[in-house]
């Protein structure tokens, strides 16, 4: 295939959206749309530089794979190891064992499957992974390891249909894709099979199943058409956007218009004409000339996205290390990331890439074998990360003990905390306190209240009561809300209103929610249906305590906690402002007093506890309050007990005398 600039220039466009969105720049939010023009772009290149070898019947496997590990391991292994290093230096003991083990996955490009397990893309635990990146990369390479196989059997079985069944393809992935999206976005996100359809968009453009462009009218507007859906994507799409799904398609055709615009003419004769045909891939007579074609064949541009590969590789490493280094960057230091990030990149791209794709001495059994050394060396430092549990002896007894507050949550999560994957009926939720009386009191809540209900089940031990934990995954609790996101959430949340309303020993029913979270997701139709499930138990008889927003930190507090110390700051340093606080949850704390005081709901407001006039603590005498980025602690919850004692009215309870189950 001849080279063209301009795809290129489009790898440019690509990879400066994903680097502004990834660095907050205002109006980039959409930036990680940029990966998807890649996918469409490599969809297109891979297919131009096998298909003609696939019709001819002389497509080299082994060939193939030793070009992609020469394009793609010199620079990723460089990257790796100096993250590593940098790493090692940085980064506290728990969060390195999850380094180790996102460094595992990625040597063996299966990082993809490995976050899909874990957490989304856009949660905020996943900005402290160095390797999250990397995940389309896995989606890449598992896509190379099948498609040259299904090219060449296709040209062996059925040479005359080869578009056609490419396009069937596309259309099956896509629309598994956008139903999946719907329910299981993260495995939509991040699975090679619902994201095939976006290489394969490429794929259908380098074998001419698209009519040629004649004219220079349609070819003017294609691209602007195209450049345009692209930047459209990246202003207006966002991490709260239902993506990838139908929303996908915005950048992905926008990359594939301004592939085809500039676009040689058509070759005569059909799409499975033979090895000539197949290898034109719209490179005949080379790309023809729009204004747009212009901009992206211009040299600055064309550079940028020569390199797009290796700042790929290094812009996202760099931020989240920078995230480690200093608690709070400054705009002086994300700009000194960025110029860095280009700098490694000019270098990787000269001294690394290229030498080694041109570098004729080199044979096959060599890259082979280079590349099995260093996956090996690679993957053997991530797992011996994992079993020495991010080498606790590089830090002091003090960050370890800071860094040890990430597993003081509620153990009991995995069989007591609902979800879409496992709902637990009203009749197994998990029972605290006296183990020989029916409960009186019921915490109901998203995950926010796994760690409260455990909390309180001392106190109410100790007034010989029980309490139930109704805790659901992203589900606040609520009457007729419907989330996106959480199909089974209405239905628990219909359920658990039913039950505690006809419980006849359920007294007093305590309500927690991460407020400002389901404001931004589903909207101003949350905060009425919050309240109109707490007015419907109070109808029924029910004491209603609403726990009032709890302070959110900026980031996992033990980690922020950790890695400061590392730096010989102190854990006291790390607090939220209250004047942030009070701002992020103006209309919840307004909605909140509208509704307290009717109908006997009363208040508990952690505030009263955590804050004072200037600011929420998150450490408190020796003892970390939070064991994320948003969950209290169990000691943290703990501290919350006494703000309950007039809220729930122990002495009223005790006077209940519930009967034993």
């Amino acid at each position: 295939m001849r080279y063209r600039a301009d795809v290129d220039g489009l790898r440019a466009i690509a990879v400066t959206a994903v680097i502004l969105g990834h660095f907050g720049v205002p109006g980039a939010g959409g930036g990680f749309v940029g990966v998807d023009v890649f996918f469409v772009i490599s969809g297109f290149l891979i297919t131009a530089m096998i298909a003609p070898d696939a019709a001819a019947r002389q497509l080299s496997l082994l060939e193939f794979y030793q070009r992609r590990i020469r394009r793609i391991a010199p620079a990723f292994f460089a990257m790796t190891a100096a993250i590593s290093v940098a790493a090692w230096v940085l980064v506290p003991p728990t969060d390195l064992a999850r380094y180790g083990q996102s460094l595992a996955a990625t040597s063996s490009f299966s990082s993809n499957l490995l976050f899909w397990r874990q957490e989304g893309y856009f949660d905020s635990g996943a900005h402290a992974k160095p390797m999250l990146h990397t995940w389309s990369l896995a989606v890449e390479e598992q896509f190379y390891l099948v498609y040259p196989l299904l090219m060449a059997a296709l040209y062996r079985a059925w040479p005359r249909r080869v578009p056609l069944a490419i396009g069937a393809l596309a259309i099956a992935s896509l629309g598994a894709c956008v139903v999946i999206t719907a329910t299981l976005p993260r495995a939509a996100f991040y699975l090679m099979p619902l994201r095939s359809w976006e290489l394969l968009i490429g794929a259908l453009l380098a074998l001419d199943v698209v009519p040629a462009l004649g004219r220079r009218w349609q070819r003017e507007l294609a691209a602007a058409v195209g450049l345009g859906l692209i930047v459209g994507a990246i202003a207006l799409v966002s991490g709260s956007s239902r993506f990838p799904g139908a929303i996908a398609l915005v950048p992905c055709l926008g990359a594939a218009l301004l592939i085809h615009a500039h676009a040689g003419p058509a070759h005569a004769g059909p799409a499975h004409a033979g090895r000539a045909h197949a290898g034109r891939a719209h490179a005949g007579s080379g790309p023809t000339s729009t204004i747009v074609g212009a901009v992206l064949r211009a040299r600055p541009v064309v550079f940028v996205g020569a390199i797009s590969y290796s700042l790929y590789l290094w812009h996202w490493p760099l931020l989240v290390l920078l995230r480690y280094a200093v608690l709070t960057p400054t705009t002086a230091q994300l700009a000194a990331v960025a110029a860095a990030t280009v700098a490694l990149a000019a270098l990787s791209w000269r001294f690394i890439e290229q030498p080694v794709r041109r570098a004729r001495s080199l044979s096959r059994r060599a890259v082979f074998l280079g590349w099995a050394i260093a996956t090996a060396l690679t993957l053997g430092f991530g797992l011996l990360t994992v079993h020495r549990a991010g080498w606790p002896g590089r830090v002091t007894p003090a960050v370890r003990a800071l860094d040890r507050a990430s597993a003081d949550f509620n153990h009991d999560r995995p069989r007591c905390h609902g979800s879409d994957r496992r709902p637990i009926a009203f009749a197994d939720k998990c029972v605290y306190g006296r183990a020989d009386v029916a409960p009186t009191l019921a915490v109901w809540g998203d995950s926010m209240a796994a760690e409260l209900a455990i909390a309180l089940g001392p106190a109410a031990a100790a007034h010989g009561q029980a309490l139930l934990a109704i805790s659901y995954t992203s589900c606040p609790p609520a009457q007729e809300l419907d989330v996106a996101t959480r199909p089974g959430c209405r239905r628990h949340d219909d359920e658990m209103l039913t039950q505690l309303a006809a419980s006849p020993t359920i007294t007093t029913v305590i309500l927690v929610a991460q407020y400002k979270r389901y404001l931004a997701t589903i909207g101003p139709a949350f905060l009425p249906r919050f309240a109109a499930a707490a007015t419907a138990l109070a109808r029924a008889g029910k004491r209603v305590v609403i726990v009032y927003p709890i302070p959110t930190p900026p980031g996992a507090v033990p980690r922020l906690l950790a890695s400061h110390a590392m730096r010989g700051g102190a854990p006291t340093d790390v607090a939220i402002p209250r004047a942030r606080y009070e701002a992020e949850n103006r209309v919840t704390i307004a909605a909140l007093d509208a509704l307290v005081g009717h109908d006997g709901i009363v208040a508990v407001r952690p505030s009263d506890r955590l804050c004072d006039a200037a600011r929420c603590i998150v450490y408190a005498d020796g003892q970390v309050l939070y064991w994320d980025d948003r969950h209290l602690s169990v000691t943290g919850a703990t501290t919350l007990v006494p703000l309950f004692a007039a809220a729930v009215e122990w002495s009223r309870l005790d006077a209940v005398s519930p009967p034993s189950p």
